[in-house]
């Protein structure tokens, strides 16, 4: 499926669907082939990737399809092909509610003249696209960059585009999975994807083209060097517009040191690697951050929430407040309640009388 020679007999299998949707990406004879083609139609209703799949590589191959549903509208459709000028201005013709994808794609390409043509709100998705974009999208950078208020109109991680919806002051952050990061390839195994995971288990964060950059290889690994003005950032208030970087060590430091301010500006909608951890140290070293993720009901669910519940449990333990300590379950009781604050021994001697089942570890912090 991957080389796009044949249909997996097992669609069933999310990896099986996973090759797939790369396979016809990637190969235009696969895409219009008839056995494709009839597996588009009858799944429509149930998966509609197969249909988004066949549309972005018709398109890329310079033929506009008939669009059905809109749930059959892709959302990229610059990767890993990009189409003739012509061709996009004809779909955005044809579709206007596929304006903003042809918007994206000129920002990949720099069709900066076909850009200017569709009289788009000046999106950040785009804009940071287009930034790192050849040459010839610079003026589409300019363009949205001059705007005196940009939108956040194209949302990467739920590959929805909202202009109706779409609220003034957006800033670029650092979220636009530019077609550079898209060449990043994972071997397919059965651990690969894992839907209920907590944690990105993945090198590349938000699933544009739908198929997890699924291969039958791993690219290596890059090292990451900080450049001079990254590093700064460190330990400088962050601009409006984040420039080109990799925010994911931002990210880290924020939560490591229980900034609530730059960890909820800087955040992914899902957990970058080590993520977790920086959380845990942030409250236990936080009374502000660990009340902040306390009021966050959605961020305590989870196969990793537990952790995060009793790392709150501890601090305020260690803050004398036994509120939701004397109220939790067993397996979320706190073993660290001493550092790196020790409560008051009033606080200690009400926990064991309240919560025996700590009476090891009022003992330890009495010690």
């Amino acid at each position: 499926a991957i080389k796009g020679k044949a249909l997996p007999k097992n669609l069933g299998n999310e990896i099986a669907r996973l090759c797939t949707i790369r396979g016809i990406r990637y190969h235009a004879a696969f895409a219009q082939s008839d056995a494709v083609a009839a597996l588009s139609r009858e799944t429509t209703q149930t998966h509609p990737e197969f249909a988004r799949a066949c549309n972005a590589r018709i398109i890329m191959s310079n033929t506009v399809p008939a669009l059905g549903e809109p749930d059959t509208y892709p959302y990229c459709i610059w990767h890993p092909k990009i189409a003739t000028e012509a061709t996009y201005r004809e779909l955005a013709s044809r579709y206007p509610d596929m304006r903003y994808q042809v918007g994206r794609a000129c920002a990949a390409a720099g069709y900066s003249a076909l850009y200017a043509e569709l009289d788009l709100l000046p999106d950040v998705s785009i804009a940071e696209e287009a930034r790192e974009g050849p040459a010839e999208s610079k003026p589409i950078f300019e363009a949205i960059m001059n705007q005196p208020t940009k939108y956040a109109v194209m949302n990467d991680w739920a590959r929805t585009v909202d202009p109706t919806g779409a609220k003034p002051g957006a800033y670029l952050n650092g979220d636009t999975m530019v077609r550079a990061t898209l060449e990043y390839k994972q071997q397919h195994h059965a651990g690969l994807y894992d839907p209920g995971s907590f944690r990105n288990k993945h090198k590349r964060y938000a699933n544009i083209t739908e198929d997890w950059s699924i291969d039958d290889r791993t690219s290596p690994e890059r090292e990451v060097v900080l450049t001079d003005d990254e590093i700064a950032l460190l330990y400088s208030p962050l601009p409006p517009d984040l420039p080109t970087l990799n925010k994911d060590l931002l990210i880290l430091m924020a939560a490591y040191t229980g900034n609530i301010d730059r960890y909820v500006r800087l955040r992914r909608p899902q957990m970058i690697r080590a993520e977790y951890h920086c959380i845990i140290r942030g409250i236990y070293h936080s009374t502000t951050f660990a009340k902040w993720y306390s009021t966050r009901p959605l961020a305590l669910e989870g196969p990793d929430a537990r952790g995060i519940r009793t790392a709150i449990n501890a601090r305020f333990v260690m803050c004398n407040d036994l509120t939701s300590v004397l109220k939790a379950p067993d397996e979320e009781l706190p073993y660290l309640i001493w550092y790196p604050h020790s409560p008051k021994r009033d606080s200690l001697k009400e926990l064991a009388e309240k919560r025996p089942e700590m009476i090891h570890q009022v003992a330890r912090t009495c010690i």
